[in-house]
């Protein structure tokens, strides 16, 4: 995982959201970002919300931490004993209205 990247990333698609917004509507911009994460090795993934900030060298642990939580309130439970899976990063996504 490489921060700034993400973060350039991210930077690129909060312009082109707020673009498209701005193009049909003036005011505030509201956007929130999520990333479509799963572990490694299933074939759906779960929403993540996360902060509109950018990401810095904790990213990996605060990520990991949001798609576990995630993902116990998505299905109502933890997956225990999965030491060592990996979680991943599938799509990010910015919506902005």
């Amino acid at each position: 995982f490489k921060p700034a990247e993400v973060n350039a990333l991210l930077a690129d698609l909060k312009a082109s959201a707020e673009g498209f917004v701005r193009s049909g509507a003036s005011g505030r911009i509201v956007r929130e970002i999520t990333a479509f994460m799963r572990y490694a090795g299933q074939g759906w993934e779960i929403p993540v919300p996360l902060a509109d900030e950018p990401f810095g060298d904790d990213a990996v642990a605060r990520l990991k931490d949001r798609f576990e939580e995630n993902y116990q309130r998505f299905f109502g439970r933890a997956i225990e004993g999965l030491d060592g899976l990996e979680s991943e990063i599938v799509t990010w996504s910015v919506k902005a209205t």
